[in-house]
């Protein structure tokens, strides 16, 4: 199935004891508004942007592509457009968690 936001009444209704710990982990890390979130996406370009897409831990950046132009924002500053704060910050990181 396509799915392009996760609907998280659907997914409680499920009642699904691995789903629940989806959705109890998602909350902890305060994900559920951003994977919830509906537009109307270009997937064109949202396909560059995954295909080209790296995180130079270095400079703590972005880097992506789209068009043959190259775009790059430091991690602070993406993740606040994607709603996140200083709150966030002494989280773990997701993919380092078992």
């Amino acid at each position: 199935m396509k799915m392009q936001y996760v609907d998280w009444e659907e997914i409680k209704e499920k009642d699904d004891p691995e789903f629940n710990k989806v959705i109890k982990t998602c909350k902890h890390f305060g994900l559920t508004n951003i994977m919830s979130f509906q537009y109307n996406w270009n997937e064109e370009v949202l396909a560059q942007f995954h295909a080209t897409f790296f995180y130079d831990i270095y400079t703590d950046e972005i880097h992506w592509m789209t068009k043959g132009q190259h775009y790059h924002i430091d991690f602070v500053t993406f993740s606040r457009i994607l709603g996140f704060d200083e709150e966030h910050q002494g989280f773990t990181y997701i993919h380092d968690e078992a």
